[in-house]
């Protein structure tokens, strides 16, 4: 049975919205990942700078011989001296390899648990070209929508500032949320609350799976019992704040308006570049678009009475390090009253605004 109860005050909330505006700096980088990722490779005697892939023989050694150890296999590794991973002392070593050479390398112990000692032997070296950003290129690479460098780092420009401004609207949502649910601590029926607790260990489940497709060491058997618990929390938040949307829902009489699936069904035939009348037909039968468009509405309506802060993400960060107990994740993933017809609604993103800062969201790849 669904229990009843009066809401407290959902208009007057406090949150923190973290804000970034992406730089030129950081659309360069991006532009030059763009060239790196693009390049070509040429055959090379010694390394002269970065833009280099090293490809070695890591041998262990003992530390009292000197010697191979035996039984120890050594290691093939392809090195991009580039790469921000890569250990300093490493590359180190490396940014002054030859062809054919040997160096000697002690690794930081901390990551190597038998032996810190090993013999490096230079087999190949590749200098890394990158490529040219000319018209023909930039056509090729956006599927002919921009040929030159301006469109293109404005493109970019566009979508990394879209990713902060997803980042930001996550946040903003995962506070109201939060607030929300430790202000009306109501009970929650047990039936939902397992219903929620089994679709959330079914995710993990699957989640595992996936991680240990093809390991030599396969997933044993999982449990419910054993591990519904560890969901239990969550299950009851997620339930808890499923009935106080419900009831925003009531109390303020919103629905699912045709512009808000016209909106939807606009945005989708962009990214799928698909016919709009089909999608339109499609979602107005799919009653897990209709939960989401509702879901979005009333955090539309949420944030559009809250009072935010402006901060930096790192300021964000760290006023929040240790209260993070009930943010980023979905909170619309597991509808126990909704059929979602296995449709990922919350991967669709919507237009909004908050505050005069523009989070006109979209889906970009590159």
């Amino acid at each position: 049975m669904i229990p009843d109860f009066e809401l407290t005050d959902y208009k007057s909330l406090t949150i923190d919205e973290p804000v970034h505006v992406v730089t030129d700096e950081e659309i360069q980088i991006e532009i030059d990942n763009i060239k790196k990722e693009h390049g070509t490779f040429e055959d090379a005697l010694e390394v002269t700078d970065e833009l280099f892939v090293v490809s070695v023989t890591m041998e262990a050694l003992d530390k009292e011989s000197g010697e191979p150890i035996e039984g120890v296999k050594p290691e093939e590794l392809n090195l991009f001296l580039d790469d921000k991973n890569l250990l300093p002392e490493l590359k180190d070593i490396l940014i002054k390899a030859k062809l054919d050479e040997t160096y000697n390398f002690t690794a930081p112990k901390e990551i190597s648990s038998d032996s810190n000692e090993f013999k490096i032997t230079v087999n190949t070296i590749q200098k890394l070209i990158p490529a040219v950003l000319d018209a023909e290129f930039i056509s090729t690479f956006t599927q002919e929508k921009f040929n030159s460098i301006e469109d293109l780092k404005e493109e970019i420009s566009f979508q990394m500032q879209n990713e902060w401004d997803k980042q930001t609207r996550d946040i903003l949502e995962s506070q109201i949320v939060k607030q929300l649910v430790e202000t009306n601590q109501i009970g929650v029926p047990e039936e939902l609350v397992n219903n929620v607790t089994d679709a959330l260990f079914e995710d993990y489940k699957k989640d595992m799976e996936k991680q240990q497709k093809g390991s030599s060491k396969p997933l044993s058997g999982m449990k419910r019992d054993q591990y519904g618990p560890i969901f239990l929390q969550r299950a009851e938040q997620t339930v808890r704040w499923e009935l106080i949307r419900n009831k925003i829902v009531e109390k303020e009489k919103i629905e699912v308006e045709e512009f808000d699936y016209e909106h939807f069904a606009e945005e989708q035939s962009r990214l799928m570049n698909s016919d709009k009348s089909k999608i339109l037909e499609i979602i107005k039968k799919n009653d897990g678009v209709h939960h989401s468009l509702l879901s979005k509405k009333v955090m539309d309506l949420l944030l559009d009475f809250a009072t935010t802060n402006e901060v930096t993400f790192e300021e964000y960060e760290a006023k929040h390090k240790h209260n993070h107990s009930h943010e980023g994740h979905n909170h619309d993933e597991h509808d126990h009253e909704h059929s979602h017809e296995g449709h990922n609604h919350d991967d669709h993103n919507h237009e909004h605004s908050h505050d005069g800062h523009s989070h006109d969201e979209h889906d970009h790849k590159h």
